[in-house]
């Protein structure tokens, strides 16, 4: 158990590694920045991931993902919004 924990932390670093690589290349696709926020908020870098969610609203304020991902995961940043909102008929 102690051994796939350590394999999943590694990968997930890796992937870390090729997030960053990929967003250099292609810093306007808010896609890859959205992915690489959702894989920050695993590795416990909930800031960072709200900051990437955030600049991603910045480049695409219409991208309907984002806005989901946003209101989802960082809710502080949306103080005026009620949270746990319950939308079942």
């Amino acid at each position: 158990m102690l051994q796939a924990q350590s394999e999943r932390e590694a990968r997930l670093q890796t992937a870390d590694g090729y997030y960053a690589r990929a967003v250099t290349l292609a810093p306007q696709n808010v896609i890859l920045l959205n992915e690489w926020a959702m894989l920050q908020w695993q590795l416990s870098g909930k800031e960072q991931a709200c900051r990437m969610l955030k600049r991603s609203l910045e480049l695409d304020p219409e991208f309907e993902q984002t806005q989901q991902q946003y209101a989802d995961f960082c809710p502080q940043a949306l103080p005026d919004q009620p949270q746990n909102l319950d939308f079942e008929d």
